[in-house]
């Protein structure tokens, strides 16, 4: 657990918070043991940022964050090795243009990898084959046809509303006949089978039949899903043979029955990597510096 004693800000950036077992203040990951208030900003970690997580205090929410918090696939959490694998949801999951942070990892290896990739979350950055494989495409980087409005301003669909959207904003169209779409083309590093995930922002005048439709070596497919839940996370749209290069795409259209958001798709290899949930010590892996005095870590 993070204690916080400190009328200062801290910054809580590109870090792990996962499986904390730890009973004082209350079991959260961060703990604001004198007085309560807004303790800073938290971005790109893969944590809870949610109540009970979060205890006694409020924060910024800087935006790119994995909550609720997912598995991040140490390599041995119980011989204390906080690698991660290639299969991590934190894995590719900073954008190059996010990232502010050390040039190296906790290894000394070269930050991203590969060269012009995104940077991993938390401490270490996967090297190899596997880091090559996951692609990441903001809204931002997705062309679109037909009138597609960026969730910026004051309203209820915009960005400032919803701090659980991905990387800067995100886009939403009201429902419509299926002619304005969004297209995300990934850059396929190798021939394989990909597991597809789309990430957007919930809420109740959201589709219930948001329409993705993968298009696949070999074919296509059409998967509705629902927005009104599961916002500011990777939702599985399901798995497909992909071959190298970008003549593969994900495209989602207003042929729906409310507001439907455009924000992030993740193509990823399809693994078989173990499930590591289980056991092992809570995690607090800070490769941050924490601004202020009176911060305390236990295990």
């Amino acid at each position: 657990v993070l204690y916080i004693c400190s009328t200062g800000s801290t910054t809580i950036r590109n870090s792990i918070f996962w499986n904390n077992t730890a009973t004082s203040g209350n079991g959260a990951n961060i703990y604001k043991n004198c007085g309560s208030g807004n303790i800073g900003v938290i971005s790109y970690s893969d944590m809870t940022t949610s109540s009970p997580s979060i205890y006694n205090a409020s924060f910024t929410n800087g935006g790119g964050n994995i909550s609720p918090a997912q598995d991040p696939l140490f390599v041995n959490p119980g011989a204390n090795n906080y690698h991660i694998q290639s299969g991590s949801p934190c894995n590719g999951a900073i954008p190059a243009a996010s990232y502010t942070g050390p040039s190296d990892d906790i290894d000394g290896d070269s930050r991203p990898q590969p060269v012009g990739g995104n940077y991993d979350m938390g401490a270490d950055e996967v090297e190899g084959a596997g880091a090559a494989l996951v692609v990441i495409i903001d809204n931002l980087a997705a062309a679109f046809t037909g009138g597609w409005l960026s969730g910026s301003g004051s309203s209820e669909l915009s960005a400032a509303n919803h701090p659980d959207h991905y990387d800067t904003d995100f886009l939403y169209h009201a429902a419509g006949d299926g002619s304005s779409t969004v297209t995300w083309t990934p850059d396929i590093p190798a021939t394989g089978t990909y597991n597809v995930y789309a990430w957007w922002v919930a809420g109740t005048d959201r589709a219930t039949n948001a329409p993705y439709t993968i298009y696949y070596n070999g074919g296509s497919q059409e998967v509705r899903v629902n927005q009104q839940v599961n916002g500011g996370q990777w939702n599985l749209l399901g798995t497909y043979s992909f071959a190298a290069g970008n003549s593969g795409y994900i495209q989602l259209s207003d042929d729906a029955n409310g507001y439907v958001i455009a924000d992030a798709v993740k193509v990823e290899p399809q693994s078989s990597l173990p499930d590591n949930s289980g056991g092992g010590p809570g995690t607090l892996y800070l490769p941050v510096i924490l601004k202020e005095i009176g911060h305390k870590l236990e295990p």
